[in-house]
């Protein structure tokens, strides 16, 4: 006989299922005929030595009967369902009302007056964010701490409004890259976007970054 620490569950070789209740005995739910409900129940302890071809008929026993009788007085046996945790909480649907990320998250928008930060996730258009909202919305997403993961994107948010962070599609830039970027959009690669970017003082690794993001846009 196993069982799967659930108080559902326990399985004895010949497939009979059983409760678990007090003292570590288990009682099947198939009834002995003529009784009107009277549970059948192991001859053996679960404790005991059992073969794996235990297949013995259940027979009653009148003094685990009065001790199941005694214990169904101060128990009652029910299915206890999985507290939330740390680990499973993003299984318990809640619903959001997020907003989805501004323009300055898209990388095709972003232009010399975009406002740079000290970190900028900008999306491949391809990435339907609005979906990803959606699903976040809906309390389908998988969440973390203070984020959310769908379909391996991962977003934060804050004052309401969610914003990309990372995953398939997103791209990670500095203030750097990120107002590379926005001279890449204007100007392509071109001698103005040179020059533009060395007046700007914008470091040859920032410029890469940038470059890289305008290449997947233009690809």
């Amino acid at each position: 006989m196993y069982c799967n620490n659930s108080p559902l569950g326990c399985v004895d070789p010949s497939g009979h299922i059983g409760v678990v209740i007090p003292k570590g005995r288990v009682y099947p739910f198939p009834t002995v005929p003529g009784t009107n409900g009277v549970p059948f129940i192991p001859q053996k302890h679960p404790d005991s030595e059992l073969s794996e071809g235990f297949t013995e008929q259940w027979k009653l026993d009148q003094q685990q009967m009065t001790v199941f009788s005694q214990v169904s007085e101060e128990m009652s046996l029910t299915v206890i369902q999985q507290e939330p945790t740390a680990q499973n909480d993003a299984t318990v649907l809640q619903n959001y009302s997020f907003k989805g990320p501004g323009q300055r998250h898209l990388a095709a928008k972003v232009n010399q007056k975009s406002v740079a930060k000290e970190t900028n996730t900008v999306a491949e258009p391809w990435v339907n964010m609005g979906q990803d909202v959606a699903v976040i919305n809906a309390g389908q997403a998988l969440k973390s701490g203070e984020t959310f993961t769908v379909d391996g994107r991962t977003y934060g948010y804050h004052d309401n409004v969610l914003y990309p962070v990372s995953g398939e599609g997103f791209h990670q830039l500095d203030r750097g890259s990120y107002k590379a970027l926005g001279v890449y959009n204007t100007f392509g690669v071109s001698d103005k976007t040179t020059e533009i970017l060395k007046n700007m003082e914008i470091t040859n690794e920032a410029s890469e970054a940038a470059l890289t993001v305008w290449r997947a846009l233009n690809k």
